[in-house]
């Protein structure tokens, strides 16, 4: 029951004063706060526009690239003629039927026959290249494989 006497504290204007003071500062630093998250957050608004911008660009490189390569695809074939290059097909599969064709008789088997007719031609052919004029061997050359002959002999 004491408490009913106690003396309030007087408030003072300088008291006052400080309060006002401290609360100023403490919505300042909450103000400095949302400030600073604004600012973070315009900065990644910013960096994510830099992105943009930098594949927009990229993306026109790549469509300038696409539209140069479709030009030229377009510029070559426009030198050649649907016509020659099915005739040029066409005299391909021509020459591989064919060569298709010497293979098949090449790889095929003689017979007896055909045998003993190309070696018979083989013989005629030798007998031909025997009979031509062999240029002349100097006779002191015979006689010297002669004396070698007799020499390895004895």
């Amino acid at each position: 029951m004491g408490n009913v006497f106690v003396k309030k504290p007087k408030i003072t204007e300088v008291d006052k004063a400080i309060l006002s003071l401290k609360t100023q500062r403490r919505k300042l630093a909450q103000y400095q706060q949302q400030l600073e998250a604004v600012i973070e957050a315009e900065k990644q608004a910013a960096k994510d526009l830099l992105a943009d911008v930098e594949l927009a660009s990229k993306q026109k490189a790549v469509f300038e690239s696409l539209k140069a390569g479709n030009n030229a695809v377009k510029a070559i074939q426009s030198e050649i003629n649907l016509d020659d290059v099915q005739k040029l097909m066409d005299d391909s599969a021509e020459a591989k039927a064919y060569q298709d064709e010497i293979n098949a008789i090449l790889g095929e088997k003689l017979s007896a026959e055909d045998e003993e007719d190309i070696l018979a031609e083989f013989e005629d052919l030798e007998t031909q290249l025997n009979l031509q004029d062999l240029p002349k061997v100097p006779w002191q050359y015979h006689l010297l494989t002669n004396k070698k002959r007799g020499a390895g002999s004895s």
